[in-house]
């Protein structure tokens, strides 16, 4: 009966360990396509003048799309959308 006990207990620790570095694996692949999306935008905008800002207004990581904004240095300032590797932009009158 102990050694059921153990084996279970041993059992439901691993599963929990295993289950913390899936998590943790996951959260790691997010934060390196979090990443490449801002260096894509930043090389983009960059082509177009200094970027004094860039922001995000939401994320949905569930199907990859996030909207947000780019204020250039002279004042310029551009709002976009992103959706799995493709994005529109336009710029905003002031």
């Amino acid at each position: 009966m102990k050694r059921k006990k153990a084996g279970l207990v041993l059992g439901m620790s691993l599963g929990l360990v295993g289950l913390a570095a899936f998590y943790r694996l996951k959260e790691a692949d997010q934060e390196k396509q979090d990443q490449a999306m801002k260096a894509q935008l930043r090389e983009f905008f960059t082509n177009l003048g200094t970027i004094e800002v860039m922001y995000f207004n939401d994320y949905d990581q569930a199907d990859e799309a996030t909207s947000g904004g780019v204020v250039m240095t002279d004042g310029r300032h551009y709002q976009f959308s992103y959706y799995q590797g493709d994005f529109a932009y336009e710029e905003v009158s002031q």
